[in-house]
């Protein structure tokens, strides 16, 4: 999930992976109570569930305005 979440994040932006993280989690919540209580699991998911309003609301989406600007000019170059 970790390396899955890596390589979202650097091709879709945070929001993406975070929101690809929490979706995991709860698809996999079953084998994961094996190392993790189940109350550590939905603490994580509510815990991704804040930081995706606050990235959403804020308008950036925890974006960085620089990698923003090499998309926007990787996408004229091309």
């Amino acid at each position: 999930m970790g390396q899955e979440f890596n390589k979202t994040r650097e091709e879709k932006g945070y929001v993406a992976a975070l929101k690809l993280y929490q979706y995991r989690l709860n698809e996999w919540a079953g084998d994961l109570c094996d190392i993790m209580s189940p109350k550590d699991i939905m603490d994580k998911t509510l815990d991704i569930e804040k930081e995706l309003k606050t990235s959403i609301s804020s308008g950036t989406g925890g974006v960085n305005p620089l990698d923003q600007l090499r998309e926007l000019l990787s996408e004229t170059v091309h």
